[in-house]
């Protein structure tokens, strides 16, 4: 009889410790699941946020496309008159020039969040009967932004009415670009970091 006790107390005794081993191995796969499960989280988190929310480089691209959009929405409403005579950046607004994720409560911003102006001249003065072409200006860009639109490819389509560009870096000399010229129009980024300095102006001529 004494054996059986002996028998049954070491057999529930194995039992409990098989029990507790198995709690403690299923808690471990539990810490590791869900130790994955996070990781796994984290990178699917980053990767949304990588896909939904545009990076810097897409701002600035979207920002010179808007250039060559303002310029085709320019010559598309004066087609029909002698010359742009009374453009400038209020009358834009109001005629529809600007697309209408430029047109912020009224105020014509890039897709970079800076100053958007169209015109004659860095200022977006109103364009005068005797002035020849018109002009799009963007302020306040920072050197990386500066150097991107400095430099940015468009294709020749999209630079057949470009005439030139205008750098105002607010430390030296306004820089001229020019089809041919010396710094030549669209130059290589190379070129363009010497230009570009802490905050700028860049002026985007069209005829």
């Amino acid at each position: 009889m004494k054996n059986l006790k002996k028998y049954v107390h070491d057999f529930c005794s194995w039992l409990k410790a098989k029990k507790k081993r198995f709690e403690l191995e299923k808690l471990r796969q539990h810490k590791h699941l869900g130790l994955i499960l996070g990781i796994c989280g984290l990178v699917i988190a980053f990767a949304i946020g990588s896909v939904l929310l545009p990076s810097p480089s897409s701002k600035a691209k979207i920002a010179a496309l808007q250039v060559i959009t303002l310029a085709d929405n320019v010559q598309n409403y004066y087609r029909a008159k002698p010359n742009f005579w009374g453009l400038e950046t209020s009358s834009a607004l109001k005629n529809g020039i600007f697309p209408a994720d430029m047109n912020v409560n009224g105020i014509a911003l890039n897709a970079l969040g800076k100053p958007a102006l169209i015109g004659s001249g860095e200022n977006g003065d109103m364009v005068t009967p005797g002035t020849q072409g018109f002009d799009v200006v963007y302020k306040d860009l920072s050197r990386t932004h500066c150097v991107f639109l400095l430099s940015f490819p468009f294709s020749q389509e999209q630079t057949l009415a470009l005439s030139q560009i205008s750098l105002n870096n607010g430390v030296n000399d306004s820089v001229s670009f020019s089809w041919g010229g010396e710094p030549s129009l669209l130059p290589k980024p190379e070129i363009a970091k010497k230009y570009c300095a802490k905050s700028n102006t860049i002026i985007w001529h069209f005829e």
